[in-house]
């Protein structure tokens, strides 16, 4: 009996870590970009407007990517691809954010060649963070 009440703790203790594990568990913006395989739609948060992304995010073709301010952040940005859009040759280079429940967002679909690679800047009032989108 003490041995199936060790197992169960253990199960639910287990359980409980990947429910607060929120880059893996799906919201209204997919995943978090470091369980982009395979999935159809991933969120970038911006940590804080004064700290960009950490490290590149690398997508699939036809993965819907959202870029996202913290919670709360009334202020927009600008998302700028430095070179070409990842949403292919003849998109914008320049995104301004909206509003979206309760936070700036910016969002578009991976439609660049396979292997591509988009730097970027993240620009909020003349400050400006740059990580990078790279198709598979």
């Amino acid at each position: 009996m003490r041995m199936l009440s060790v197992l169960s703790f253990t199960l639910v203790a287990s359980l409980a870590g990947c429910a607060y594990n929120h880059d893996l568990v799906p919201d209204e913006d997919g995943v978090g970009c470091a369980h982009s395989m395979g999935a159809d739609a991933v969120h970038i948060d911006i940590p804080s407007y004064r700290e960009g992304p950490k490290g590149d995010c690398e997508v699939d073709q036809g993965t819907v990517i959202t870029w996202r301010a913290p919670r709360g952040e009334t202020r927009p940005f600008e998302l700028v691809f430095t070179s070409s859009s990842p949403a292919g040759p003849r998109e914008p280079l320049q995104h301004a954010s909206r509003e979206a429940r309760g936070r700036q967002k910016v969002s578009l679909v991976a439609d660049g060649p396979p292997g591509s690679r988009h730097p970027y800047e993240i620009r909020v009032n003349g400050r400006v963070l740059d990580p990078a989108i790279i198709i598979r």
